[in-house]
């Protein structure tokens, strides 16, 4: 096995990474009458009725349009603040090269991909130990 995508040593990383973030929309939340002037914006907690599938920012690029759960394949996971839907907004992350990995997430940043309404964001990806024979699913 070759020494590139290994992580420790020995768990060799399959496929590539993926950040996935989730976000709510403003007034999601209530704001008590007597402050709804002096607070504007309100982010409430996470919920599929709340999620804000808004594109993010000008740029036409895939990790700032909201992916369906049924486009990235993907289901719900049960956290121990919410249930989160398997959508969202999706970054896939460099499996060997570490500088385009710093250089997507500097274009994340740049345009405040995390922001005040962002709930969760998941970071998933594969690993093989071959000296244990074991697959392992990290999220």
């Amino acid at each position: 096995m070759s020494e590139s995508n290994m992580i420790f040593y020995e768990n060799k990383l399959l496929g590539y990474p993926r950040m996935r973030m989730l976000k709510v929309n403003n007034k999601s939340c209530e704001v008590v009458n007597s402050f709804r002037r002096e607070i504007t914006q309100c982010f409430g907690k996470y919920s599929e009725a709340n999620e804000d599938q808004t594109p993010i920012g000008s740029e036409k690029m895939f990790s700032f349009e909201y992916q369906s759960a049924e486009i990235l394949d993907s289901e719900s996971y049960w956290g121990e603040i919410s249930t989160y839907g398997g959508g969202g907004f999706v970054q896939d992350l460099s499996s060997n090269d570490p500088n385009e990995t710093l250089a997507r997430i500097a274009t994340l940043k740049e345009n405040r991909w995390i922001d005040r309404g962002t709930r969760v964001v998941f970071i998933d990806f594969s690993l093989y130990n071959a000296n244990i024979n074991l697959f392992c699913i990290i999220k």
